[in-house]
């Protein structure tokens, strides 16, 4: 098991996950943007999954998980 953090700072999608990793076995500890400092991330791709690929790039640089 490992530490994830996710992209976001919805903290519905942080419950709905956390049950679901945890009870896969998958993750010991499941973090937010709210949890680690991150950069901002300008919202600039074209679509959803383009801005999604942004934030977890910034994400992972920032927190050197990857």
């Amino acid at each position: 098991m490992t530490a994830l953090v996710l992209a976001t700072r919805n903290r519905k999608k942080l419950v709905e996950l956390d049950r679901i990793l945890w009870a896969a076995g998958l993750v010991r500890a499941l973090l937010t943007l709210d949890d680690v400092v991150v950069p901002v991330v300008v919202e600039c791709g074209a679509t959803f999954a383009e801005t999604a690929v942004l934030t977890a790039v910034a994400t992972a640089s920032a927190t050197g998980m990857r």
